[in-house]
């Protein structure tokens, strides 16, 4: 805030000129008000809320102390950000934004909003408060540089249109500049645990590698909601915590959006993006990511590429109601890369996603695909449910281990509800355990064959998709308990074998094969000790 909006002592805001409409003093906003008159003072009061001006008669008018019910009754602009906590929004950036951040003439087609919109961040930041920028509606915001906030700051569109930041200024380096120094709008600092950017619109204009670099601590309340962005050299938004302390994050993406402009006459539709939308490189071994909300358009490689260094893998992504809308050919959704060391990765979560194909000749090859190579950690994955208009390659494809990978036809065989479990299936080549929710179906495993483990108790093993026939060995009796149980569905033309281990056999078979499609079979360790067929469907000899 200017100078010049500032009191030191009580002298100084009962002689400021009640044109300024806001003072701060004490560190409190006092607003200029006249719908009340007469006002009595109660400025020989330990807590002062009302003081008289010496320019004006207090029949006309007074000085009265902002509060949160205050900013909010005469503000109604306020009641549409119900996510916000008034408390922390200062009603001197408030009211005086505009005329604060732009000099008069300024022309909103030409002129550059950098300087002055700069100068505002660090008079907020000043303060000392946990302060808002508002830009009003419908405006445009010409940056010929990087606009740099504060952990304290926050920046806000108002009304029902959005205002538009666009970069102006020259074509920063993908290459050199793929950090805090290539983005158009940056948060830097040790503490984000207020503030965040709420209903603009971000237009990188293929200049800036990133619209938005958030860097340090990303604590509770750090929010960008209602925000759009566009045409970014690398990545919209790329949050990155790498080199700062591993505290729990905690962050909350809502309403975000982000796909192509495209001009009239223009045909083809390219990549929102030149890397990934939302791009996450967290240096915290536990938390929350929260996406919700959402309407994506694809990055030149994905939509959500998740990059976690060293050992600090452990976050969790949800993605709630989001819409991905592919218009590339063979684009993926979710990338993965995981350091060298061997920490537990945290959850993937899709709730009430949704995916689909934009352009023509668009296709997903995979859901999420894991491009770590050195190493074998990967995350269980929850769809619920996952929806789909078109085909998609692969549910989950991993470069470390192709035999992890889970075609789409699982998908559908499950009605896109389902639970795919890595951890469960740590083995290198093993198949990954799949679950429904609820309880409504055992875990399944679809795979060409393979070895039973003491860990899939319950599982039902198909051979859904197997272009051969497949084979599945038993884990040795001596390494279950009594009561160990695993079915078996053959889902496919080809017969499918049950082997024991060893010396084991099954009701004094050495094996059993199925003869058709949609055979079943159950076999148990019973009390004796011995592996006997519950229960079969077909002909298994």
């Amino acid at each position: 805030m200017p100078a010049e909006h500032v009191a030191v002592t009580l002298r100084q805001l009962k002689d400021a000129p009640i044109e300024r409409s806001t003072m701060l003093w004490g560190g409190v906003p006092f607003q200029w008000e006249t719908h009340k008159a007469p006002y009595r003072s109660d400025e020989d009061q330990p807590f002062i809320t009302i003081v008289h001006s010496s320019r004006v008669p207090a029949s006309v008018g007074a000085w009265v102390r902002q509060t949160t019910d205050s900013i909010a009754a005469r503000d109604s602009r306020f009641k549409c950000a119900p996510s916000l906590s008034l408390r922390k929004w200062m009603e001197g950036s408030v009211v005086n934004a505009k005329q604060q951040a732009l000099p008069p003439g300024f022309s909103h087609d030409t002129d550059d909003a950098w300087p002055h919109l700069q100068q505002l961040i660090a008079d907020v930041e000043k303060i000392g408060e946990r302060n808002a920028i508002l830009l009003p509606t419908a405006d445009t915001y010409r940056i010929s540089k990087q606009l740099v906030l504060g952990p304290a700051t926050g920046l806000m569109g108002l009304g029902p249109v959005k205002p538009i930041i666009s970069y102006v200024g020259d074509a920063l380096d993908p290459i050199t500049q793929d950090n805090a120094a290539g983005a158009m709008i940056t948060w830097k600092g040790f503490d984000h645990a207020w503030g965040g950017i709420k209903d603009v619109a971000l237009f990188a204009n293929r200049r800036a590698v990133h619209c938005l670099y958030i860097e340090g601590d990303v604590t509770p309340g750090f929010k960008i909601s209602d925000v759009h962005g566009q045409h970014a050299l690398l990545d919209i938004v790329s949050v990155a915590t790498a080199g700062y302390s591993s505290s729990p994050v905690n962050m909350i993406i809502q309403a975000f959006t982000a796909y192509p402009f495209i001009k009239d006459g223009f045909s083809g539709v390219s990549a929102v993006c030149g890397r990934s939308v939302l791009r996450f490189r967290l240096n915290g071994s536990v938390g929350t990511v929260t996406v919700r909300d959402a309407n994506l358009d694809n990055g030149v490689l994905s939509f959500i590429d998740i990059d976690c260094p060293g050992d600090l893998s452990g976050i969790d992504y949800l993605f709630d109601n989001c819409r991905f809308e592919q218009n590339r050919l063979n684009g993926d959704i979710v990338t993965l890369r995981y350091g060298d060391a061997g920490s537990e990765p945290g959850t993937l979560t899709f709730r009430n996603c949704k995916h689909a194909h934009g352009a023509a000749g668009s296709r997903t090859s995979a859901f999420v695909r894991n491009h770590t190579r050195s190493n074998p950690q990967r995350p269980d994955i929850t769809c619920d449910p996952f929806l789909s208009n078109e085909a998609i390659g692969s549910v989950y494809a991993d470069a470390y281990d192709s035999g992890k990978t889970v075609p789409y036809v699982l998908a559908e065989h499950f009605r896109r509800q389902f639970r795919i479990e890595h951890s469960r299936s740590p083995v290198r080549g093993a198949f990954p355990s799949i679950s429904r929710p609820m309880g409504l179906w055992p875990p399944i495993d679809a795979a060409a064959g393979g070895n039973v483990t003491v860990h899939d108790h319950d599982k039902l093993f198909t051979n859904l998709g197997a272009e051969a026939p497949s084979g599945f060995r038993l884990p040795p009796l001596a390494h279950v308990a009594a009561g160990f149980r695993v079915r078996f569905s053959v889902q496919s033309g080809h017969p499918m074998t049950v082997r024991p281990s060893g010396s084991d056999a099954i009701n004094g078979l050495p094996s059993l094969t199925s003869s058709a499609s949609r055979d079943a079979l159950t076999v148990e360790k019973s009390g004796l000790g011995e592996w006997t067929v519950l229960g079969r469907i077909g002909n298994w000899t």
